[in-house]
């Protein structure tokens, strides 16, 4: 709600005061300073502001300027008197419901936006920080070192360092808000606490430990083609009647593209069979089935970017065309009636299903699960040799982070460095070992 300023305007003034902008301001007299007072009916109380001069020519010219700006602050919202707490937090939370937008491309449109979890998430981060500060505190209170005891009052409710780091993220994302727009605070985020200071460079080396887990070795990759080319005999033929045969060879594709993209499982499952065609490339004098995607603007985790990107696997985008056997060009690639995306509760069945048919460590199995397909492929491209910034574009990231992730790989590139060679096959620059291999 805009507040509307009007004056309480006088018909007589003191030899100590000054109308300015008839009367809608009055500059007054205390002592030897002079100040600033408008009626803000809005919040229903006189604003009053030192113009910190004993001069009346220097007061009239800074209460000018400091009432263009109290009236710029008033039409974009800003109150002059301290909100709380409970207050700050609303008007952030009613600016973040507006950027939420749903899961699908059609609903994001060209818009962007946090989806409706993430805006939870952020929602009971800001909960438990109000329970902290408390709702009724002021904002102009706060200082930036107020969450010096945060980490020991969440810990008491057996919360992790890292999730209270990442609470912290959505606490000064928050307070950065208010201090831009709001104007209520005198800093734009609080201290992070020294104890949490440890917890980024942990977690990165507990990410690079993470992904290592989780990704497929060649032999690991091997056996679960086997196992979901078990999984799914005999049910191409089945696939035109049995909904659940279509299913099975649904996943069985979606993992084979996807362990050849690199794609992250939405960009995958919100694919469009407008987004991808099938070109045939020639590579040491054998065709090459190559997938040109295009993935949409919105749709990416990075979700102000669309990007273009070619990729092996093509074929199992056109097994999956004959059998998908969609009527329309521009539904989903990996849906079983183009229409509606496999439920997640289907697709997890179907993937654990093969897993269990796989040959190899059940407690390895444990820590597979569907982005493993991504870790998988880029690992294979980093062991190819491909630079970290060739493998950034196509995934949709940053080369720095596809090193920070894939750190794990590096005594390996650090080998085929010193072994490395090339020679050039049908116009292509192929690496290779020194020893042959």
């Amino acid at each position: 709600m805009r507040v509307i300023v009007l004056s309480v305007k006088k018909k007589t003034y003191k030899d100590n005061e000054i109308p300015i902008y008839d009367g809608e301001a009055i500059l007054y007299q205390v002592g030897e300073t002079w100040y600033l007072r408008c009626w803000l009916k809005g919040e229903n109380k006189y604003a009053r502001k030192s113009l910190r001069t004993k001069s009346r020519d220097m007061a009239i010219e800074r209460g000018k300027q400091q009432y263009h700006q109290l009236m710029a602050d008033v039409d974009r919202g800003v109150k002059f008197f301290s909100m709380d707490v409970k207050q700050g937090i609303e008007e952030y939370l009613n600016n973040k419901q507006t950027q939420v937008v749903g899961d699908s491309i059609e609903e994001r449109g060209e818009q962007g936006g946090i989806v409706s979890g993430r805006y939870k998430t952020i929602e009971t981060h800001l909960k438990h920080f109000q329970r902290y500060i408390l709702k009724d505190a002021k904002l102009r209170e706060l200082n930036e070192f107020d969450l010096d005891g945060y980490v020991e009052f969440r810990r008491k409710d057996k919360v992790k360092d890292i999730t209270i780091r990442n609470e912290v993220a959505s606490i000064n994302a928050a307070m950065g808000w208010i201090y831009d727009r709001l104007k209520q605070t005198d800093f734009r985020h609080f201290k992070i606490p020294e104890v949490l200071k440890h917890v980024v460079k942990n977690k990165r080396n507990a990410d690079n430990a993470k992904v290592e887990r989780q990704t497929f070795t060649r032999e690991e990759w091997m056996s679960f083609v086997r196992a979901m080319r078990t999984y799914t005999k005999d049910c191409i033929e089945e696939a035109e009647t049995d909904i659940k045969a279509k299913e099975k060879l649904l996943v069985r594709y979606f993992c084979l593209f996807a362990a050849n993209s690199g794609m992250r499982s939405g960009e995958q499952f919100n694919l469009h069979w407008r987004n991808v065609s099938v070109e045939e490339l020639t590579f040491k004098k054998s065709k090459v089935q190559v997938a040109k995607v295009y993935v949409d603007f919105g749709t990416s985790k990075k979700r102000q970017q669309a990007r273009e990107f070619w990729c092996r696997g093509g074929e199992y985008i056109e097994r999956w065309r004959e059998i998908a056997k969609h009527d329309t060009n521009d539904g989903y690639v990996f849906s079983v009636d183009g229409k509606e995306r496999i439920p997640k509760s289907n697709f997890m069945r179907h993937w654990w299903a093969m897993l269990e048919l796989a040959d190899f460590d059940d407690e390895r199995k444990q820590h597979i699960v569907p982005y493993s397909l991504r870790h998988f492929c880029v690992s294979q491209r980093v062991m190819a040799g491909l630079s970290y910034a060739e493998i950034a574009e196509s995934l949709g990231t940053s080369a720095t982070e596809v090193e920070k992730t894939y750190k794990h790989l590096q005594d390996e590139q650090r080998r085929r460095f010193a072994l490395a060679d090339y020679k050039v096959i049908d116009g292509v620059s192929v690496a290779m070992m020194l020893n042959g291999e």
